[in-house]
């Protein structure tokens, strides 16, 4: 069945493969669950009905261009679209549910690795990372440091989110935003705060937001000062 799907059927009959295959290893002895499931993804990833490629529109422009080098220079330039992350993220649904990660973390190592190479698969995939990152929020374990693990989380969501094509929305860069104001790393949540008000700079949410992780800093002024003159009102 699914080497006669149309490219809209695939992703349903990924997910009921994925789920049957599951169903299967559960009963089985196996003590690598994150193998399995990378071995599933590496196969369906391979296949060109997953390939879903959102292009905007402004990069559609340069197909028209006569010569190959200027149009393969414009290209290197803007650099090539982040594969879309529905997919994989449809079959780790089906694994672990809407967190799309076990809600335990048993071995970090383990998991780590595991994310590590989801995210080589689908670098720009900002909800799995922001997933991970809520996982790692109240995390404790004697093999790994705490700050660490957040550090790395932290890095990953942010750098899924900056480097989105399209721009990932206006709530994905409000959730980040909120994770983050809890963060013992303040000077990133701020960068963070600074890149988001730049790409939103409407968002009266987002403007809120960063202005009260500076409550404790001199920029206060600043920030209500450069929300005014974009129209949004802190005061």
């Amino acid at each position: 069945m699914k080497l006669l799907a149309s490219p809209q059927d695939y992703k349903h009959c990924v997910r009921e493969h994925a789920a049957f295959t599951l169903a299967n290893e559960a009963g089985s002895e196996s003590d690598k669950p994150f193998n399995t499931i990378l071995g599933l993804l590496n196969g369906y990833m391979a296949d060109s009905r997953s390939m879903t490629i959102l292009e905007p529109l402004s990069r559609k422009y340069y197909r028209y261009i006569r010569r190959p080098r200027v149009r393969q220079l414009i290209y290197n330039v803007f650099g090539p679209v982040p594969r879309d992350a529905t997919l994989l993220n449809s079959v780790l649904e089906v694994c672990y549910g809407t967190s799309l990660l076990p809600e335990k973390l048993d071995e970090p190592k383990a998991l780590i690795d595991f994310v590590e190479s989801l995210m080589e698969i689908t670098p720009t995939n900002y909800k799995l990372a922001l997933s991970v990152y809520k996982l790692t929020m109240n995390f404790c374990h004697p093999s790994v440091s705490a700050n660490a693990i957040k550090f790395w989380a932290c890095s990953n969501l942010i750098n899924s989110i900056f480097q989105a094509i399209p721009v990932a929305p206006e709530y994905i860069w409000l959730e980040a935003a909120t994770v983050m104001r809890n963060s013992e790393i303040l000077d990133v949540s701020v960068r963070f705060h600074q890149q988001a008000v730049s790409v939103y700079p409407f968002s009266i949410k987002l403007w809120r937001s960063y202005l009260d992780i500076c409550r404790s800093t001199d920029d206060i002024d600043k920030i209500v000062k450069c929300a005014r003159e974009r129209g949004v009102e802190l005061s």
